[in-house]
């Protein structure tokens, strides 16, 4: 992007540290994102514009996801729909009624595995 002159880096002080600060030499194609991609993008940058890394690192490392990997280990993007909070009743009744069809599922992809 800085090659096509989308994109400029400038070097910019803050929390005591020089950092490089990417910003946009043309305006966004909305188009391409969805309202609640758009809402998303607001949110975080409402709430981690003013964070330092340290503060941004503290934060990932309280996230759930985070917490359960393993040195190094890739956290999936789908670990982010995880919750700690408790489940509704509706939720537990979906759940079981989707335990059959996870089952099945499992059962398959271990006897493939063991297959190969």
């Amino acid at each position: 992007m800085v090659q096509r002159g989308e994109l400029a880096v400038r070097k910019h002080e803050a929390f005591g540290a020089v950092q490089d600060r990417a910003f946009a030499l043309r305006e966004p194609d909305l188009e391409k994102f969805t309202k609640e991609e758009i809402q998303l993008i607001d949110y975080v940058v409402d709430n981690c514009h003013n964070k330092s890394g340290t503060d941004l690192s503290a934060m990932s490392h309280r996230f759930f996801g985070w917490r359960m990997a393993q040195e190094k280990e890739v956290i999936p993007y789908s670990v982010a729909l995880v919750g700690t909070r408790e489940p509704t009743l509706d939720e537990i009744k979906w759940g079981q009624e989707l335990e059959p069809m996870a089952m099945e599922c499992l059962g398959r992809y271990e006897r493939s595995a063991a297959e190969a």
